[in-house]
């Protein structure tokens, strides 16, 4: 099954506001969110030297 997903890295390098862009069915893309918001921090993107928020879209192939 292949998703894709948007959220954001924040400032302090927490994934935030996930959304689904292509899913599977509500079930499916809740877990899928639910899993992802447990990711560990991410180095924050940096713009003059300072952390800012920065969106990401990430494709996942996952097997059911």
């Amino acid at each position: 099954i292949n998703v894709s997903v948007e959220f954001i890295i924040d400032k302090d390098g927490l994934p935030v506001n996930f959304k689904i862009i292509q899913g599977y069915d509500d079930v499916f893309d809740a877990a899928i969110i639910n899993r992802l918001a447990k990711m560990k921090k991410w180095a924050p993107a940096t713009l003059s030297k300072k952390p800012v928020p920065r969106k990401i879209i990430q494709n996942l192939e996952v097997r059911k």
